[in-house]
């Protein structure tokens, strides 16, 4: 007899994960902690899985708010960084308003691939992060902060 089974998105995108174990930053956020990065890199993952998620609520639920809606990223951003810092174990125990503060710098230097005023999509990050990966640990990261799109 055949079982059918039924696996939840965050399990099959974690096995997937588990599978390119060579990899330190594809195995992010959730076999690994932001915690083990450094911070630059776990800025740069903050600000992309806010990125990506804005872009995916476009497309695939169509709504409009910061950079999508012509407002100031930055007001937008800060609300998913309040999200992040109000659910615990999303971000790393060194996490501060300092280190809020500077992820915020990053993402306002209008030179470079974090800045918050530029839309990123899937492939976009596939091409940057050279990880095929790293969209879905990224969406990841994101329901984690906000919740399922739908």
């Amino acid at each position: 007899m055949i079982q059918a089974r039924i696996y939840s998105l965050e399990s099959v995108l974690s096995k997937m994960l588990q599978v390119d174990s060579a990899r330190r930053i594809g195995k992010l956020p959730f076999i690994h902690p932001l915690g083990e990065l450094s911070e630059e890199e776990v800025y740069k993952i903050l600000i992309d899985a806010y990125r990506l998620r804005l872009d995916d609520n476009y497309v695939f639920a169509a709504e409009f708010r910061g950079l999508y809606a012509g407002e100031d990223p930055v007001v937008d951003f800060n609300r998913f960084l309040d999200k992040a810092e109000w659910n615990d174990g999303i971000l790393p125990k060194w996490w501060n308003k300092e280190k809020r503060k500077r992820c915020i710098e990053i993402g306002t230097k209008k030179e470079g691939w974090s800045y918050l005023g530029h839309a990123v999509e899937k492939q976009d990050v596939i091409d940057e992060y050279k990880d095929r990966y790293m969209p879905g640990t990224l969406r990841m990261l994101a329901e984690k902060v906000y919740g399922p799109i739908f």
